[in-house]
């Protein structure tokens, strides 16, 4: 087959399909290196960190709606905070973001994803700094702030009543997903794969060369406020 599967042991996967890019225009991006069929795995992905707005434990929930600001984003700001200090991988993720300054450089895909980068580090220890070759500059507090206002995603339980949602939200980064640009006819969607994991997968058959994209919310005062993108 065309696409090969993610391997179940693998949390974190991307096709070979598929690729990140720079346009002058609009900056990086993800396109397809070759024909992608209609409904076609193209990504899976565990977030970098999640907070919810009522509750300081973790957890790994959210679907393609982005977050305003609000008190889970806060909380979010400061767990990456309290980790990016002993945590390089998640230090190194977070750097290959865009704060809204300098665009960062172009990085490959395999390498923006959590499984992958850390064959030295020996198992089940966390990835300090010990274990990579290179270190990243460290982040100021302003930069995750701009980093997280750009990509972070939002959630709240699509079970809970209005009230109850508007007590719970989620505020999660991750750092592939947030390659993929906005599209008011989007060709991919974010959709739950298995446990914490979601995918991105196509709506419809994509060329060779074409940009994959996702929509980033649907009401277009949140995009116009947001990210400045108008119809």
């Amino acid at each position: 087959a065309m696409m090969a599967s993610p391997p179940m042991i693998c949390p974190d996967w991307a096709s070979t399909s598929i690729e990140t890019f720079y346009d002058s225009a609009k900056g990086r991006g993800i396109r397809a290196r070759d024909p992608v069929p209609s409904d076609c795995l193209l990504i899976v992905e565990t977030p970098l960190s999640v907070q919810t707005s009522d509750d300081e434990g973790f957890s790994f929930t959210y679907d393609q709606n982005r977050t305003m600001h609000d008190k889970a984003q806060a909380l979010l700001q400061a767990s990456i905070m309290n980790r990016i200090q002993r945590d390089q991988l998640l230090s190194e993720r977070m750097s290959y973001l865009y704060d809204g300054t300098t665009p960062p450089p172009l990085v490959k895909l395999q390498d923006l994803l959590n499984s992958v980068g850390v064959a030295n580090a020996p198992l089940l220890l966390p990835p300090r700094p010990d274990f990579f070759s290179s270190k990243c500059p460290p982040l100021t507090a302003n930069q995750i702030r701009s980093i997280l206002s750009i990509n972070s995603f939002g959630s709240v339980d699509p079970t809970a009543s209005h009230q109850q949602s508007l007590a719970k939200k989620e505020s999660l980064i991750y750092s592939a997903v947030s390659m993929f640009n906005h599209s008011f006819e989007p060709n991919c969607l974010i959709v739950p794969y298995s446990g914490s994991s979601r995918a991105v997968v196509t709506c419809r058959a994509v060329e060779e060369g074409e940009e994959l994209t996702i929509s980033y919310h649907k009401d277009p005062n949140v995009l116009k406020e947001k990210w400045g993108i108008k119809r």
